[in-house]
């Protein structure tokens, strides 16, 4: 493991135990940056090989950003422009601001985790959980009332990697969870303001689900599962934005774009 950071006195960073003794052998990078006040994070990569951990800037990320900042660009995934992808241009994952938590859980190989908490002036509080190749997506599903594809919900069982997951907050009070099983996926949230909600869970190999919200208070569930070249963005733009129930979205190798936006903003 290769680590860079600037720990504030009351961080906390925690590594699995397994984690030291395997790292150099396995091959897996932490990079993280926490300034501020009691902010939190947990790193397991003690089951994963080649895994990265770090920001948007970093060249093993498998994303980046326009030289402005103001798009970001990868596999199967556009974002839309009113998101300011400014602050994530680190290569570092990054907690910045106070109460930051975040979990992170690697099982797999190859995968590429971009974590960055970026709370507001005097502010932070935000939370997130990454899990790639764990099994979680499945969990994650059932808990949002979504059944499973049985040939999908084999695949975390059979290992896998390759995935690209990421959590941009910038904001206070935002919660988000990002799940993903399956080889060659991409699954991430995206949380422009303050006290939004989103889950997602990814399952399959060879497709994407992206969720984002800006604004304030807003709640998002996903479910995206499909067979390879399927591609899924879910945006909410406006305040206190909710759905009746989780959408669970199932594609052939097909593009599906949503928009909700709320009047009252």
């Amino acid at each position: 493991m290769s680590g860079v950071g600037k720990l504030c006195a009351a961080g906390f960073l925690a590594l699995s135990p397994l984690l030291a003794g395997a790292a150099s052998a396995q091959q897996n990078e932490l990079r993280i940056l926490q300034e501020g006040e009691r902010n939190t994070l947990f790193v397991d990569q003690s089951d994963a090989a080649e895994s990265t951990v770090g920001g948007l800037g970093s060249p093993r990320s498998g994303l980046s950003t326009s030289p402005e900042g103001s798009a970001l660009t990868g596999p199967a995934l556009a974002l839309p422009s009113r998101l300011d992808l400014s602050p994530f241009r680190s290569p570092d994952a990054l907690q910045i601001g106070s109460d930051n938590t975040a979990r992170v859980d690697d099982d797999g190989t190859g995968n590429r985790i971009v974590l960055q908490q970026v709370g507001r002036p005097n502010g932070g509080a935000n939370e997130a959980t990454i899990a790639v190749n764990s099994g979680g997506s499945q969990a994650a599903a059932r808990s949002m009332d979504m059944d499973v594809e049985p040939a999908l919900a084999t695949e975390f069982l059979q290992g896998g990697g390759s995935n690209t997951a990421f959590a941009l907050q910038n904001g206070n009070g935002n919660s988000a969870d990002v799940n993903i099983d399956g080889t060659g996926s991409l699954g991430g949230l995206a949380q422009q303001g303050s006290g939004n909600t989103a889950a997602l869970a990814v399952i399959g190999s060879g497709i994407s689900g992206v969720g984002v919200q800006i604004g304030d208070d807003n709640d998002l569930g996903l479910v995206v599962q499909g067979t390879a070249g399927s591609d899924v963005s879910f945006t909410q733009i406006g305040n206190g934005i909710t759905n009746a129930a989780a959408p669970s979205i199932v594609t052939n190798g097909a593009t599906v774009v949503i928009t909700q936006q709320s009047f009252a903003q």
